[in-house]
């Protein structure tokens, strides 16, 4: 395999100017600004094989009653999934992967990550924190012993996401 060019971010050290660099060069090449993005997003993880939230769908619904757009990052290109948490003031997703577009945010941005209580892996607050965004975590709780299916408390969530001022 040769590689011509390749681009590490290390947000584990904290490097703000390699993040940003990166950032730029990306929302270029997604032409940012194009339509209309909605500022308040659910990411899903309804599709994903692992780590499934088992009230998903009630905290869903309560999301998108205060405005929340419900995303499936599976279903979006780079490009959209790039456009779409540049233009958010608020995101609420559980941990996985598809937070790695935090990096697209503005300054400021209100990030919420719901991770289950058996999951320790603070890399979106340490990217957060690199980026300036306004990071806060909520723990959820195992379902079932099987250590994938986990689930939150709906009515603490939507007070935090009101404190936040939605």
């Amino acid at each position: 395999m040769r590689v011509k060019h390749a681009m590490l971010p290390l947000y584990a050290r904290g490097d703000r100017h390699n993040l940003a660099e990166l950032r730029r060069s990306m929302l270029r090449q997604a032409r940012p600004g194009q339509g209309t993005r909605p500022a308040k997003l659910y990411i899903s993880r309804s599709e994903a094989s692992n780590r499934k939230l088992s009230n998903e769908r009630e905290l869903q619904a309560a999301l998108e009653r205060l405005g929340f757009t419900t995303l499936l990052l599976e279903h979006l290109d780079v490009a959209e999934q790039i456009n779409a948490f540049a233009a958010a003031t608020i995101i609420v997703a559980p941990h996985g992967a598809g937070l790695t577009n935090l990096l697209f945010c503005n300054e400021g941005t209100s990030i919420l990550e719901l991770r289950p209580d058996y999951h320790d892996n603070d890399g979106y607050a340490r990217l957060s924190e690199t980026l300036a965004l306004d990071y806060h975590l909520v723990r959820g709780r195992s379902t079932n012993g099987d250590g994938w299916s986990w689930a939150v408390e709906v009515e603490k969530i939507l007070e935090f996401v009101k404190e936040l001022g939605c």
